[in-house]
């Protein structure tokens, strides 16, 4: 599947990759798990957002404006989008935080970077720094 969620911190950090064609129904599957996720978490629940530009192709912003979060929860922390290197991917991101009244939204170069980032502006977060990057690879190779 081509959009994958799980908790990278539980309960607090939310990793979403994204790799792959992207359907409109990956993105209502997803955003099911995703608000369950945002109900069931400690707020404020941060998400990180993992792209590989490389080989995602996502449907048009229409469709994916569609149904994007519905109701923001209040539980709703920083979103850091990975990877966001081509500025077309930038771009259809920063509009769609806008569209989705997100307010706090940072691009990073790395999930650690991502990590150290949520840290530093979320004190209750308690991460081992430089492990982020060991999880998401044990993740892609399972």
């Amino acid at each position: 599947m081509p959009l994958t969620t799980s908790w990278l911190l539980e309960k607090r950090v939310i990793y979403l990759r994204i790799n792959g064609t992207v359907e409109r129904a990956d993105i209502e599957e997803i955003l099911d798990v995703q608000f369950q996720q945002y109900v069931d978490g400690v707020g404020p629940v941060h998400m990180i957002i993992d792209i590989h530009p490389e080989t995602t192709v996502i449907p048009s912003l229409m469709q994916a404006r569609q149904r994007a979060m519905g109701k923001l929860n209040e539980k709703i922390g920083w979103t850091v989008v990975v990877n966001s290197s081509t500025k077309l991917i930038a771009f259809t991101v920063s509009l769609l935080t806008q569209l989705n009244s997100i307010r706090e939204y940072k691009n990073a170069n790395s999930v650690d970077e991502a990590v150290e980032f949520l840290t530093a502006n979320d004190p209750s977060l308690i991460f081992a720094l430089g492990s982020a990057h060991d999880w998401v690879d044990l993740r892609q190779e399972a």
